[in-house]
C-alpha cells in the first residue's frame, strides 16, 4: 500500500465524514421546509371553520415529525464529524514530507547502495594506508610521505563521519517511505474508531485525535539537516611526487623491500583521492534528499491541529565563551561544554594534526570538549580553531591563542 494509496483512504473517509455532516443538516432544514404547508394547511382549515379533529390531525402530525426530526439530527453529532473531518487532513498533513513517487524511491535506494560501495572501498583504502605508514614508520621513522598519509587519513575520517550519518539517516527514511502508507492507514483506521465511539457516546469533543496525529508528524520529523564536514575532499594531499618519495628514500637510506613499501603507500594515496571524490559525491545525492524532507514540514497545519510542534533549535553556545588561551611549552587542560542546537555534536581542530595540542570529546558526539596541550606546543604566529558542528546544521568556529610564557 503506498502513501498515494493511503491518503485516497483518508479522503473517502472524509467524504463520508462531509456526508454525514450534509445528512444530519438537512433532516433539520427538510423537517422545517415539511412544517411551513403543514402549518400553512392548519390556518387555512382553521379560517375556514373546518372539523377541529382535522386540525387537530394536522398539528400533532406536524409536532411528531418535528420531534422525529430533531431526536435523529444532533448538533454534537455533527460537531464530532467535523471533527473527524480535520482529523483526517492533518493526518495526510504530516505525512506529506515522506510522498515520493517510485522514481524518487529507486533513486534514493541506488544512491544508499552507491554510498554503501563508496564507504566500503574508502574504509579498506585507509585500513591499507594505515598499515603500511606504521610499518614505514618503524622502520625509519616520520617521512614526508608517511607525514602526508597522516593528514589524509584525518581527511577520509572526517569525511567517513558525515558519510555514515547520512548512510544511517537515508537508510532511516528509505524505510519510513517504504511504511508509510500503512501507517497512515493505520491512523485513519484508529481516527475512525475514535469518531464511531464518539458518535455512540455523543461527545463532540474527542481529545484523543491530537495524539493520533502528533504521532504521525514525529515520523517525518525524526529527520534533521545533515551537517556538512569540518574537511573537505579539497583538504586532501593525494598521491605525491616521484621526487618526494625519492627524497624520503635518500634521506633515510630506504631502499629494496622498504622503498616498494613506500611506493606502495603513495600509489594507495592517490587511490584514496579517487575514491574520497566519489564517496563526497555520493554523500551529497543521499543528503540532499534527507535535508529536503527535514525541511519539508508542514508546521502551521500541524499546529491547528494540535500537535506539539517542536520549538526551532536555538544555536550553539560555549561555556565558557571566547577564545582559549594556552600558554607555549605548558601542559594544560581546558574544557568546553557546548548548549544550545541539536545533539550529536562533533568538535575537531581544523589544522590538526598539531604538535602540542589535541581537541577531543571524551563521550563521542557528546557536549563535553577537552582541549589538552604539553611541552610540545610552540608559540608561533599561527591560529588554531575548534570547529563544532550539531545534528540541525549549525556551526561554531573558536579560536586558540596560545601566548609565550612567562
Amino acid at each position: 500500500m503506498t502513501l498515494l494509496d493511503a491518503i485516497g483512504y483518508a479522503d473517502n473517509a472524509k467524504d463520508a465524514y462531509k456526508k454525514a455532516v450534509g445528512e444530519q443538516a438537512s433532516l433539520t432544514s427538510g423537517a422545517a421546509l415539511a412544517l411551513i404547508p403543514l402549518s400553512a394547511a392548519a390556518l387555512g382549515l382553521g379560517i375556514a371553520e373546518a372539523d377541529s379533529n382535522l386540525i387537530t390531525a394536522l398539528g400533532v402530525g406536524g409536532a411528531a415529525g418535528f420531534g422525529a426530526a430533531t431526536w435523529l439530527s444532533s448538533k454534537p453529532r455533527q460537531r464530532v464529524y467535523i471533527a473527524g473531518i480535520k482529523a483526517m487532513s492533518c493526518a495526510v498533513d504530516a505525512m506529506i514530507p515522506l510522498k515520493f513517487s517510485l522514481e524518487d524511491q529507486t533513486q534514493l535506494r541506488d544512491g544508499l547502495t552507491d554510498l554503501n560501495k563508496a564507504i566500503g572501498g574508502v574504509n579498506g583504502t585507509v585500513t591499507a594506508i594505515k598499515g603500511l605508514t606504521e610499518t614505514i614508520e618503524e622502520q625509519t621513522g616520520e617521512t614526508l610521505i608517511t607525514k602526508r598519509a597522516k593528514e589524509d587519513m584525518k581527511v577520509a575520517e572526517a569525511l567517513l563521519a558525515t558519510a555514515h550519518t547520512t548512510f544511517e539517516s537515508g537508510t532511516t527514511l528509505y524505510r519510513q517511505i517504504s511504511n508509510a502508507g500503512q501507517v497512515l492507514i493505520s491512523a485513519v483506521d484508529r481516527i475512525g474508531a475514535l469518531v464511531d465511539d464518539a458518535i455512540v457516546e455523543t461527545e463532540p469533543d474527542i481529545a484523543s485525535l491530537p495524539g493520533v496525529i502528533d504521532a504521525l508528524a514525529q515520523t517525518s520529523m525524526q529527520f534533521t539537516k545533515i551537517p556538512e564536514s569540518a574537511r573537505s575532499k579539497e583538504q586532501l594531499a593525494g598521491s605525491a611526487p616521484t621526487g618526494i618519495v625519492n627524497d624520503d628514500a635518500k634521506t633515510f637510506g630506504i631502499t629494496g623491500v622498504n622503498l616498494e613499501e613506500l611506493l606502495k603507500l603513495n600509489e594507495l594515496l592517490g587511490e584514496l583521492e579517487g575514491l574520497l571524490i566519489t564517496l563526497s559525491s555520493a554523500t551529497l545525492g543521499v543528503k540532499s534528499v534527507v535535508d529536503a524532507v527535514s525541511e519539508a514540514r508542514p508546521l502551521e497545519s500541524l499546529k491547528l491541529c494540535g500537535v506539539a510542534v517542536p520549538e526551532e533549535v536555538k544555536a550553539i553556545k560555549l561555556t565558557p565563551a571566547g577564545d582559549v588561551e594556552l600558554v607555549a611549552g605548558k601542559s594544560e587542560t581546558k574544557q568546553l561544554v557546548i548548549t544550545g542546537g541539536k545533539a550529536p555534536y562533533t568538535a575537531e581542530l581544523l589544522e590538526d594534526p598539531v604538535d602540542g595540542l589535541t581537541v577531543k570529546q571524551p563521550v563521542p558526539f557528546g557536549p563535553r570538549v577537552l582541549i589538552r596541550t604539553d611541552e610540545n606546543l610552540l608559540l608561533g604566529d599561527k591560529k588554531y580553531n575548534i570547529y563544532i558542528t550539531d545534528a540541525a546544521g549549525h556551526n561554531k568556529t573558536v579560536m586558540i591563542v596560545v601566548s609565550s610564557p612567562d
